[in-house]
C-alpha cells in the first residue's frame, strides 16, 4: 500500500513517513507539506487531481 504523509511542514511530514515505514504500515511514503498537498490535489495534474479525490484520511487535523 502507497501512503501520503502529510503534515503542516515538509519536515514533520518527513518524520510522520518515516514512522509509518518503521512500523511497516505501508510499502512506500510520499511525505508532503499541507501547501504541497494542497497544491497537488487542486492543480492541473489529472494524476494528482484524482488522488486527491480518492485518498482517504486517517485522521483529522
Amino acid at each position: 500500500m502507497d501512503v501520503l504523509a502529510i503534515a503542516p511542514s515538509r519536515h514533520e511530514a518527513s518524520g510522520l513517513a518515516n514512522a509509518v515505514l518503521e512500523l511497516g504500515m505501508a510499502d512506500d511514503v510520499l511525505a508532503l507539506s499541507e501547501q504541497e498537498w494542497q497544491a497537488r490535489r487542486n492543480g492541473d495534474d489529472p494524476y494528482w487531481r484524482a488522488i486527491g479525490r480518492d485518498a482517504l484520511r486517517l485522521s483529522a487535523p
